[in-house]
């Protein structure tokens, strides 16, 4: 099964991630970009688009590479 690389990661880190891995990095980037009260405080500043693409662009990053960490690992 191939997942396209939607929102172009770096060919150099997509190739590092699994199918679940690239998966979960399109679907968290996906719903976080359009669920922007999920994730913040009720009276913080209201952060830019711009802004938050960035946040929830890192966040999936960091969950990917969480999972891959954990991949690595159990397969040590």
């Amino acid at each position: 099964m191939k997942i396209c690389n939607t929102y172009k990661v770096s060919k150099r880190q997509w190739k590092k991630w699994n199918i679940q891995e690239r998966e979960l990095f399109n679907s968290l980037y996906s719903f976080s970009k359009i669920n922007y009260w999920i994730f913040s405080h009720p009276k913080a500043k209201v952060l830019g688009k711009e802004h938050w693409d960035t946040v929830a662009w890192n966040h999936a990053w960091m969950a990917s590479d969480l999972v891959r960490e954990q991949r690595k690992l159990k397969d040590a």
